[in-house]
């Protein structure tokens, strides 16, 4: 769950990002003061780059399919209203090769992805330059 703020000075532990968006506690590090943990490679940056590069490359493919979908079902989570996890939740979120009639839609899915997986990151700017 995210939390936001709406006053800077409420920073907390709980908190994902401040209401002036300029500290994250994405990956708050406890036992350095004021010295944050950033990953410099995630793996799912590398699993939807491979996708992303197989498409250009091939055109959409079940590798590439099964990439990007790995991303997904590793970082969502579907709960129902008691707050437990449905079993089998991964199939609601999970593409198929119908969902994408063309290249450039599975791209465009990959760029989405990539925008929620890496979040705060500093990646967006990089794929603006790339993509123009």
């Amino acid at each position: 769950m995210i939390y936001l703020s709406a006053d800077p000075g409420l920073l907390s532990t709980d908190l994902l990002i401040s209401s002036d968006t300029v500290l994250t506690n994405k990956y708050e590090n406890s036992w350095l003061e004021n010295k944050d943990d950033t990953p410099v490679a995630r793996l799912a940056e590398f699993l939807l780059m491979r996708a992303e590069a197989l498409v250009r490359i091939e055109g959409v493919n079940q590798e590439s399919l099964d990439l990007l979908n790995q991303v997904r079902k590793r970082s969502i989570r579907i709960i129902d209203g008691n707050l437990e996890e449905i079993p089998f939740g991964s199939n609601l979120i999970s593409f198929g090769l119908a969902d994408f009639i063309a290249s450039e839609d599975f791209i465009e899915a990959v760029i989405l992805e990539e925008q929620v997986e890496l979040a705060f990151e500093g990646n967006r700017f990089h794929d603006l330059m790339r993509l123009k």
